[in-house]
């Protein structure tokens, strides 16, 4: 492998995550940051600013990220019924892959910052999961986080350039301090939380920068993994179609203000979050109560109480 001077590697960098023009629409790759550290070690000592490549996440084409459809013998999900219809005929519940029941949550915090609370918004895929929190100042004062677990096998992602450089090893392997280029006051850390599988801590924080990446390494010594929080849904969706659940998306509905969630049913595929093209029905209940069944042939009902909600939307 040949070994390029710095000011080479950085312009390889930015030229790669900006493909010049427009903004890009792809994913910085922070995973293959560490691989391309780890690699090099032996050549010589690493600065910010490494090789990375580009990636987007289940895209359609040669991009696709395809998740393991069942085989033969397999039984359904843990917790689901197997049955994908209430009409005569039926289908195979097929496995989504990756963080399968999707709508079980991984993330367990084992310490956050004084003052902070988990905020409403959910970001549940079988290739990963998000939780956002806040302790509600303004912002500038505020202290505001993410914490995203990436199932085993899937390529940490997020919007626009960053830049890295070598954080202490943590969990399964090296680990990236990184700032997000278009708004610096926006840092983060990626770590290997078991081996071939990302996560990061990402926010903002009144603090310096150090005592910020102490906050953000703080949280990820403490994180749990194994949670088994059930994250329901207020509806269910009954199609012969062969689809099975691979996303939910829980956010503010623009025109109401309240909650809105949105399902991402596809047929044993992981697909791209809502807002961009790819395979798969978006079924998405407004705040409102209004279903959009995006375009899927169906019966969606609405479940009007919140106890009766359900994490097998897709019997």
């Amino acid at each position: 492998m040949n070994v390029r001077d710095e000011d080479e590697d950085e312009g390889a960098v930015r030229g790669l995550m900006h493909g010049g023009g427009e903004a890009p629409e792809s994913r910085v790759d922070l995973a293959r940051v560490v691989a391309d550290g780890r690699r090099r070690k032996a050549v010589r000592t690493l600065t910010t600013g490494l090789a990375a490549a580009v990636v987007v996440l289940g895209l359609t084409g040669a991009a696709a990220v395809a998740l393991r459809p069942a085989q033969p013998g397999e039984g359904p999900a843990a917790g689901t019924s197997g049955q994908a219809s209430a009409s005569p005929s039926t289908r195979a519940r097929h496995h989504a892959g990756g963080f399968d029941e999707v709508l079980i949550l991984r993330i367990a915090p084992g310490w956050l910052p004084p003052g902070v609370h988990e905020r409403t918004d959910r970001t549940m895929w079988a290739a990963m999961q998000s939780l956002s929190y806040t302790d509600g100042r303004d912002k500038g004062s505020a202290t505001e986080l993410s914490i995203t677990l990436y199932a085993p096998g899937y390529l940490p992602r997020r919007p626009g350039p960053v830049t890295t450089s070598p954080a202490p090893a943590l969990g399964a392997g090296d680990a990236r301090w990184y700032t997000v280029d278009s708004d610096p006051a926006t840092t983060g850390l990626l770590w290997q939380w078991a081996p071939g599988a990302w996560a990061t801590v990402e926010g903002e924080a009144p603090g310096t920068p150090a005592e910020n990446r102490a906050v953000w390494r703080h949280i990820a010594e403490r994180l749990g993994t194994d949670g088994r929080r059930a994250v329901p849904v207020g509806l269910t969706v009954v199609t012969d179609a062969p689809v099975t659940l691979v996303g939910m998306d829980r956010g503010t509905d623009p025109v109401t203000g309240g909650l809105r969630t949105t399902l991402v049913l596809a047929e044993h595929a992981y697909v791209p979050p809502p807002g961009r093209d790819g395979p798969g029905y978006r079924v998405t209940l407004g705040a409102d109560g209004r279903v959009d069944q995006g375009g899927l042939d169906a019966r969606v009902v609405a479940i009007a109480r919140a106890e009766d909600w359900t994490t097998d939307p897709v019997p």
